[in-house]
């Protein structure tokens, strides 16, 4: 069970990706609505998503979690990369129907905590999230993250939020 940190719980748990979550990592990453929300926005082919999936499973910089609920089925996944020793990245997408449900905070907390984990030096977590995304921005609010600027990247207007070590 992951909590938010604030008294709420999830009844979700994180476990890293494995090379056997493939498949199912492509077709979320090719899902039409997270492809309008993402940078790229673009769909992936198979071959580029297993090549960077194995490269990522190994990389000292990188993360990918799988998200599952109580019943052990994956309902989203998290990635975390490591922008420089005190700096990551964080990404959080939760399949369709498990979206307004109430696992997003948990887990973007959740997330937050495993990367202070995994990177002794990490002190800030940031996320930076599209405009047309408000609802990601407020629950990254209520995961504790504050909002810092918004500014563009890739030619969309986005927020940062971040989220410091306790």
């Amino acid at each position: 069970m992951v909590s938010d940190g604030v008294g709420s719980a999830s009844p979700c748990s994180l476990r890293l990706a494995t090379m056997d979550d493939a498949a199912w990592l492509l077709s979320m990453r090719n899902d039409p609505e997270l492809i309008a929300l993402s940078s790229t926005q673009r769909a992936v082919e198979e071959a580029e998503h297993v090549a960077w999936l194995a490269a990522s499973l190994g990389a000292h910089d990188r993360r990918v979690l799988i998200v599952e609920d109580g019943a052990v089925s994956r309902i989203g996944y998290a990635r975390l990369d490591l922008l420089d020793p005190s700096a990551a990245e964080v990404t959080v997408v939760l399949a369709a129907p498990n979206r307004g449900q109430g696992h997003g905070v948990a887990v973007m907390h959740a997330v937050s905590e495993c990367g202070f984990g995994a990177w002794p030096e990490l002190r800030h977590v940031v996320a930076f999230i599209r405009s047309e995304n408000m609802a990601s921005v407020r629950a990254f609010k209520k995961a504790g993250f504050r909002q810092t600027v918004q500014w563009s990247r890739d030619g969309h207007a986005v927020y940062a939020v971040e989220r410091g070590a306790a």
